[in-house]
């Protein structure tokens, strides 16, 4: 459940015009470094000396030597990728508040992570310390066996070369992300394929990757979207929209609210997809 949730995060953040970002779409391609960075200026965080060996002396993810990640979305991420000691993902986990300063200098949060054990639920509490951009944690914190590969790492990537017209490598890190993965929902690795495709120009390929996702995830209104979009290019009027409706309809039923904000911060794809007034 986790792991789709994330997967429906990633994707929707995303979401654009093939021809001209949205403004969702400026906002999150403002990278986690960025925005760790200037958090850390507005709160005038100065990072401290600290000792590796020092640092190792304590269990990793405690307070004295805290999960160092790279923003928010580092914290969920790396907390997502966590293996129980029965072999288990995390059944859920809660950030509780500030824990102070830092070795680093910084504020850290403390999370409360659970484990749904054949022993009972099992609490950890683990302590992570986000203004960290430039560092990449590969390790479990203490009483976990396991992290998990990092299967969304590569769709950011992605996600950079596809603006950068660099459409090869764009394709050759959603291919990675597609040989990491192993969920059942299909939609993050099909999605990004298709909107690639479509800005290559090569439409019916974009027509089969989002209707492939589709199979998997049929609730998902901007991969109808999308494909609309590539019907479009194709002069499958009805095809395109018959996909516009499907995309608006699913929207409204999945979370009316925060598709309708979504429409009114984008005015051109709302034209697409509002009903038409006869």
């Amino acid at each position: 459940m986790l792991k789709n949730t994330l997967i429906l995060i990633l994707a929707l953040s995303l979401t654009a015009c093939a021809s001209k970002s949205t403004k969702s779409e400026k906002e999150a391609q403002a990278s986690d470094a960025n925005s760790t960075q200037a958090l850390s200026t507005l709160l005038g965080f100065k990072q401290k000396k600290f000792d590796e060996k020092k640092l190792a002396k304590y269990p990793l993810g405690s307070k004295d030597n805290p999960i160092r990640v790279d923003g928010p979305s580092g914290q969920v991420g790396y907390l997502s990728r966590l293996v129980c000691d029965n072999n288990e993902p995390v059944s859920a986990f809660e950030r509780l508040g500030s824990a102070g300063a830092s070795p680093f200098g910084s504020i850290m949060d403390i999370y409360e992570v659970i484990c749904d054990t054949n022993k009972g639920v099992v609490k950890h509490s683990v302590y992570l310390d986000m203004y960290h951009a430039d560092y990449e944690e590969t390790r479990p914190a203490a009483g976990f066996i396991e992290l998990k590969p990092d299967c969304f790492s590569p769709l950011k990537k992605a996600i950079a070369f596809r603006e950068q017209k660099n459409f090869t490598a764009a394709l050759e890190q959603i291919e990675l992300h597609n040989q990491c993965d192993k969920s059942k929902v299909r939609m993050s690795y099909y999605y990004h394929l298709g909107w690639t495709y479509a800005e290559m120009g090569e439409y019916t390929k974009a027509v089969e990757a989002y209707s492939e996702g589709l199979k998997t995830e049929p609730g998902y209104p901007f991969a109808y979207w999308r494909r609309g979009l590539a019907y479009e290019k194709l002069s499958k009027a009805p095809e395109a929209q018959a996909d516009y409706k499907k995309a608006y309809d699913v929207g409204i039923e999945k979370n009316p609210e925060k598709f309708k904000e979504f429409l009114n911060l984008n005015p051109d794809i709302a034209e697409k997809l509002l009903p038409k007034s006869k």
